[in-house]
């Protein structure tokens, strides 16, 4: 029996995650391909409103010129 897990996610899996399909287009192209039920899952987590690090980003960007330089250093923020 095949690991459903390793197969392609579909739009409809994504969805239930709470994912948008604009969203799991944007992963496809991040990947360069379609992203199986575990990475999808990944992103889900990953993108949600309590973690999430694509809307965290503006308020680290706003804050990042008043840390201190130690904390600073190790500070790389991406836009994705």
């Amino acid at each position: 029996m095949e690991n459903t897990l390793q197969k392609e996610a579909s739009l409809s899996q994504t969805v239930e995650l709470g994912l948008l399909p604009e969203e799991f287009e944007q992963i496809k192209g991040i990947l360069g391909r379609t992203p199986n039920f575990t990475e999808t899952a990944i992103y889900s987590v990953m993108w949600s409103e309590h973690c999430s690090y694509k809307n965290s980003i503006l308020w680290w960007k706003t804050i990042s010129g008043r840390l201190t330089h130690g904390f600073k250093t190790g500070l790389k923020l991406k836009d994705i």
